[in-house]
């Protein structure tokens, strides 16, 4: 027999609107009550565990006020479920909504000039995290030979394209070695872009694109960047 399904405007008290109020020996294992109180627009779900004799304790455990035996509602939690998001985001125009969410891996790659003639690597690996419109991510590079490319110095492959808005333009970490530079490394990401520039600054405070020329053919990369999107 399929699990019923128990609409209900409150937690506890014996209304006639109340989870307690349901008869235990119309109750099994499974049932699922939604519950949604006007008062605190809040949407409960809980499921009847018919074997748990917890002691109630609202709202997480809930007792049936008749034929309870051992049978108890028990709410269901992020924690058991997980909270799923659709694979395309489904933006929301309400700045106070969370609309996404979502995981994975990117490949970093570094250019000279935005290509990456004869480059070759031992290591190319990124993670990422993307919550609402913030995107975190990290990745390493390690060359095997820098090849024939040349030019400004980028880590492309971004797994997002930053929001295309001033305030957008991020600053980001990195640890790197086989890579020379004067004085102080800068490292930033453009808005409405995918790539990461590197630049050095003079004590003078000059600044410069780093280019081919300040990498080695085993020039090791590790970046961490969060932006917006």
């Amino acid at each position: 027999m399929a699990n019923q399904v128990f609409a209900r405007n409150a937690l506890t008290g014996g209304g006639a609107g109340a989870i307690d109020t349901i008869d235990g020996s119309k109750l099994a294992d499974g049932d699922l009550i939604l519950t949604a109180v006007p008062a605190t627009r809040i949407l409960y779900a809980h499921i009847l565990d018919a074997d748990s004799g917890a002691a109630e304790a609202s709202p997480v455990t809930i007792s049936p006020d008749t034929n309870a035996g051992n049978k108890r509602h028990v709410m269901a939690t992020l924690a058991a479920f997980g909270l799923a998001f659709p694979a395309a985001q489904v933006a929301s125009a309400d700045a106070n909504t969370f609309d996404d969410y979502e995981k994975g891996n990117w490949t970093p790659s570094i250019k000279f000039g935005g290509a990456s003639v004869g480059m070759t690597y031992t290591t190319q690996a990124g993670y990422y995290t993307k919550l609402g419109r913030v995107v975190i991510l990290t990745g390493t590079c390690v060359l095997s030979a820098k090849g024939s490319s040349t030019g400004d110095v980028s880590i492309s492959g971004f797994p997002f394209t930053s929001s295309n808005n001033d305030g957008a333009v991020t600053i980001a970490t990195l640890y790197f070695s086989g890579i020379s530079f004067a004085n102080q490394y800068q490292a930033y990401i453009p808005k409405n872009g995918s790539s990461l520039y590197l630049y050095e600054i003079t004590e003078s405070g000059t600044v410069t694109a780093l280019t081919e020329g300040n990498v080695a053919d085993t020039s090791l990369v590790r970046i961490l960047a969060v932006y917006f999107v």
